[in-house]
């Protein structure tokens, strides 16, 4: 499916492209954001990277992550959840999905009560 999806990408005037197992990246611009959301038919979701980092340990991926302006996308009263998927190349202190979710969510959740002065709620599911 993945060559079928870089091909609806590529009609959509997407050149940026790259294959990966389960999926395709792509960069482009807003527009072009907008309309992958809206034409394609094969990707059943579009994940927007907003910041990439490498992590060593737990710490770092605390403070890399309440770094990020979330107060952008996230305000009082909204909810949100956090999912993780721990990569091959995981350092051995950083080696379980759930908790690595939860040190994101903290993360962003000390980050908002900071910035804003109330803890926004989390969802689970």
């Amino acid at each position: 499916m993945e060559e079928v999806a870089e091909a609806e990408l590529h009609a959509l005037g997407v050149s940026l492209t790259e294959r990966v197992p389960g999926g395709v990246y792509f960069q482009g611009d807003q527009d072009a954001l907008y309309k992958a959301h809206l034409w394609l038919r094969t990707g059943n979701r579009i994940l927007l990277i907003l910041r990439s980092f490498p992590v060593r340990n737990p710490d770092e991926l605390y403070e890399n992550i309440a770094r990020f302006k979330w107060e952008t996308f996230l305000r009082p009263g909204l909810t949100f959840a956090v999912d993780c998927t721990i990569s091959g190349r995981a350092s051995p202190s950083l080696n379980h999905s759930h908790f690595a979710r939860l040190k994101a969510k903290d993360a962003i959740v000390d980050r908002l009560r900071d910035r804003t002065g109330s803890r926004p709620d989390v969802n689970t599911e």
